[in-house]
């Protein structure tokens, strides 16, 4: 072989070397290099578009928010009210007397449940109960309840009794109650 042949031999092995060993590695990193800055840039627009959205994202949650909160305080009444009428039960069945029925008015109901209660304005109840039983644990149950945390004042209290010894003494109290007062009570 000449040397001619020799040298452009060689000079093909090396350019088919320089091709393999540097210029394809170098193609393949750049290429790549030029994804992740394209996938970067894709993140970087996603990140602006949720910047500003999120002025209206914000306001959504502070909606929710206080929907959440308006929602919390009723259940909040609802649970003071159970409790309530499961505080008077109890003092009622200590006394041996029987509840006949216990029960706020409708319309009461109905006001509560359309105000937003506020934690630095008390709410109250206008409460009837109807009790069955003898006298002097009817005299002692109001005087029970007019000690408790909750009561804030008779509205009526009316007696029905028999001469008929068999028969119970029957008592209607109306009054007015605090709720979330049960801790005192």
């Amino acid at each position: 072989m000449s040397k001619m042949t020799h040298y452009v031999a060689s000079g093909v092995i090396i350019i088919v070397a320089f091709y393999f060993l540097a210029y394809m590695p170098w193609v393949n990193q750049q290429m790549e290099t030029k994804s992740r800055i394209d996938q970067a840039r894709q993140e970087l627009d996603d990140f602006h578009a949720t910047i500003q959205q999120f002025p209206s994202i914000m306001a959504s949650r502070d909606e929710l928010v206080g929907l959440q909160d308006k929602l919390q305080s009723r259940l909040y009444a609802k649970d003071d009210i159970i409790s309530l009428f499961d505080h008077l039960t109890e003092d009622a069945q200590k006394l041996s007397l029987k509840v006949v029925e216990i029960s706020p008015t409708v319309e009461e109901l109905l006001l509560l449940n359309s105000i937003s209660p506020s934690s630095d304005r008390p709410e109250f109840l206008n409460i009837s109960i109807d009790l069955e039983g003898d006298f002097q644990d009817l005299g002692g149950y109001l005087q029970e309840i007019e000690n408790n945390g909750f009561f804030r004042g008779l509205n009526r209290c009316q007696v029905q009794a028999s001469y008929d010894p068999a028969r119970k003494t029957l008592m209607r109290l109306q009054f007015k109650a605090l709720l979330r007062g049960m801790e005192d009570a």
